[in-house]
């Protein structure tokens, strides 16, 4: 329906449903009428250079990225280029937008070489090396920097949950100790203080020895308001009941974008209720452009999308917006766009420039808080 009441109304009535309240058949008849295309018309104009790695062990990351490519290239007119080897580098000929990949780190390097001399910026959406971005100004990335994940959370901590004292417990492994250093840093700067921070083995299984360290507290009065155990749902799922079963009650639990997985809910039960954590992406999401991703997504390839395939379809859209309406091609670093990841662009360093999701496990489901 065209009329703009009738717009509002279907708008209105998408931004409340769960995803999983609307049917295929629903979603399309509400898509057709609120979606205005996003993707400009470059049929033959340019191509798009995708890197694929074809790790062994990656398969599943790589083909959701390969997913999201495809999809934000959808209707755009954008030839997508595939390279996975410096041979098919030197055939390339073609003007191009830019480079989206590699899902390697070893790689990176090789592949900003070869885009330099071609003058394209290349946008990532793995995990790139802190650093990494800010010291080459053809890199950007559409992941979460660490640092950008834990100053959002330490914040959201002292501002929207008042939490005043702060627990850790971090695995002894080069993530759990980079975040445990930047939680700690960053709740004390916005004015936390941390009472305690405890490394634990990584295949720890028995954890009564630290949650022992907080009945200590608890029986002096100064029990932290909050846990933040920056690791994987499987840790999680074996320390938090046995924090309730030594009697540690009455402490907010804080995750990572690792916590992430609907096995979390499986396997962490009511003991994970109410634990809040951060990522780009959710399939619960109640925002408009979200919701058409997840149904276009499921729809075409007949699976739910990953946070990978969102980074990888927001890559792609920041490089089609670097198309002007004179139709050249602008600096990619200054272009503005609305990304399903939150998104709005890029900082002057590389990294996205975003408001990151905030999830909180609520009746055994995953709810948008933000």
């Amino acid at each position: 329906r065209e009329g703009r009441g009738e717009r509002e109304k279907a708008q209105a009535y998408l931004e409340e449903v769960n995803p999983s309240m609307v049917s295929k058949e629903e979603y399309e008849t509400l898509r057709r009428a609120l979606v205005v295309p996003l993707r400009p018309s470059l049929k033959g104009k340019y191509k798009l250079i995708f890197v694929v790695d074809h790790h062994p062990l990656l398969k599943g990351e790589e083909a959701q990225v390969e997913k999201g490519v495809a999809l934000a290239l959808e209707d755009s007119g954008v030839e997508l280029v595939k390279v996975s080897s410096p041979q098919d580098w030197d055939s390339l000929e073609g003007d191009f937008l830019g480079v989206v990949g590699p899902l390697l780190s070893k790689h990176l390097f090789p592949v900003l070489e070869r885009a330099k001399e071609m003058g394209l910026p290349v946008v990532t959406p793995f995990p790139v090396a802190p650093g990494w971005a800010a010291r080459d100004p053809l890199l950007f990335r559409t992941s979460m920097p660490l640092d950008q994940e834990v100053s959002f959370m330490a914040g959201f901590l002292r501002r929207e949950m008042s939490v005043g004292t702060l627990a850790i417990f971090y695995p002894d492994t080069p993530y759990g100790r980079v975040m445990a250093r930047l939680m700690n840093r960053e709740f004390q700067r916005v004015g936390g203080e941390v009472d305690l921070v405890k490394s634990y083995p990584v295949n720890t299984k028995d954890f009564s020895l630290y949650a022992w360290d907080l009945r200590k507290l608890d029986s002096r009065g100064m029990l932290p308001q909050a846990l933040y155990v920056p690791d994987s749902w499987r840790r999680v799922v074996l320390l938090v009941p046995q924090l309730v079963y030594r009697g540690v009650q009455g402490i907010s639990l804080v995750g990572t974008v690792l916590w992430h997985d609907t096995r979390l809910l499986r396997d962490g039960g009511g003991y994970v209720e109410y634990s809040v954590f951060p990522d780009t992406f959710t399939l619960y999401s109640p925002y408009l452009p979200v919701l058409e991703f997840y149904y276009r997504f499921e729809l075409t390839y007949g699976r739910e999308p990953t946070s990978l395939a969102a980074q990888a379809y927001d890559a792609v859209r920041a490089l089609l917006s670097r198309v002007g309406k004179d139709g050249k091609l602008m600096d990619l670093g200054k272009v503005n766009f609305l990304g399903i990841t939150g998104m709005t662009g890029f900082t002057p360093q590389g990294d996205p420039s975003r408001m990151p999701f905030l999830l909180v496990v609520e009746g055994g489901a995953f709810r948008q808080m933000n």
